[in-house]
C-alpha cells in the first residue's frame, strides 16, 4: 500500500488490518496530510501475516509521483521478490536483505531519514 486511502481503524468498526492475510507492504510518510501516518500505522498493527510499515521523514502524499527517485519502486520491487518469487528467485537475497536486514544502509529503514520503520516478517499467530 503506497499512502493507503484512510479507512476504519476503529476497533468497534472492525480496523481494516485484521482482514488482510497476505504479506503487506505500507508505504507513507509524515507529510502526508490526505492520508495519516497514524491510519497506517493502526492498519500494520492489525494484519495478520508478514508485514512492513515505513514512514519517511516530510514528502507528502504525492511521494510515489513526485518525489524523483526511484526509492520506492526498489523497495517495492525487493517486496514483491521476497513474497510472489520466492526463495529460488535469483535476486531472493539481496532483496531479503533490502527488507530486512537493519545494517542494510540503502535497505528499507535507512535509505533515507524516518520517523518510523518496522518489518516483521513473522505473522500474527507467531508473535
Amino acid at each position: 500500500m503506497h499512502h493507503p486511502e484512510s479507512v476504519s481503524t476503529n476497533e468497534a468498526f472492525c480496523n481494516a488490518g485484521n482482514n488482510i492475510y497476505i504479506p503487506t507492504a505500507i508505504f507513507t510518510s509524515s507529510g502526508d496530510n490526505v492520508c495519516p501516518a497514524s491510519d497506517s500505522k493502526d492498519i500494520y498493527e492489525s494484519m495478520h501475516q508478514a508485514r512492513l510499515f515505513r514512514n519517511l521523514e516530510g514528502d507528502s502524499h504525492l511521494e510515489p509521483v513526485f518525489l524523483g527517485t526511484t526509492d520506492l519502486a526498489r523497495l517495492t520491487v525487493a517486496w514483491l521478490d521476497i513474497y510472489m518469487n520466492g526463495v529460488h528467485s535469483p535476486t531472493y537475497d539481496v532483496s531479503h536483505s533490502t527488507i530486512y536486514d537493519e545494517h542494510d544502509e540503502t535497505g528499507i529503514c535507512n535509505y533515507a531519514d524516518m520517523v518510523e520503520c518496522m518489518a516483521d516478517n513473522r505473522s500474527k499467530a507467531e508473535i
